[in-house]
């Protein structure tokens, strides 16, 4: 008798487990951060082959063929529009937007310089407008040159 009523118990205590893991589980899953979107809307430039981006008010002139690329996986957050690529955070070529106030510059403004990105020779800059960095490395220093000069807001005044 004791072995009859033991069956049904464990099978209770089994359920009331299996539920609780159920409800932790829809719990962290509907807690998770949402992966937020590009933030900069895409429209064409006055340029053929290029693209305007516009981030809050500023805004920058791309190659076409820039995409946004996702940087959830990557420990700063910021918006980053590049080339198609495999590369992982960080040794991408491209542009990308973050907060000022944020941002450890290797080099003054304006300024583009040799790096080495992912083993390859690589062209970097930056320019600060509207207390964002827009940040362009590539492998073309004219590109990178084009991109960061075409940078502006409303108000801004370019260096140089």
């Amino acid at each position: 008798m004791i072995l009859v009523m033991a069956q049904p118990r464990r099978s209770w205590l089994l359920g009331l487990v299996v539920g609780v893991v159920a409800v932790a589980g829809l719990a962290v899953w509907l807690s998770r951060p949402e992966v937020p979107g590009p933030r900069a809307e895409s429209t064409d430039s006055s340029r053929e082959g290029w693209q305007r981006l516009s981030y809050d008010d500023i805004r920058v002139d791309v190659p076409q063929s820039w995409a946004f690329q996702k940087s959830d996986d990557c420990l700063a957050d910021v918006e980053h529009w590049g080339p198609p690529t495999a590369a992982t955070c960080g040794e991408r070529a491209g542009v990308t937007f973050q907060d000022s106030s944020l941002y450890d510059p290797g080099a003054e403004p304006g300024t583009v310089v040799s790096v080495q990105v992912a083993g390859v020779q690589s062209w970097s800059g930056y320019v600060i407008v509207g207390g964002v960095v827009v940040s362009v490395t590539g492998e073309d220093r004219a590109i990178v040159t084009e991109v960061l000069e075409s940078a502006d807001a409303p108000g801004f005044q370019p260096i140089g």
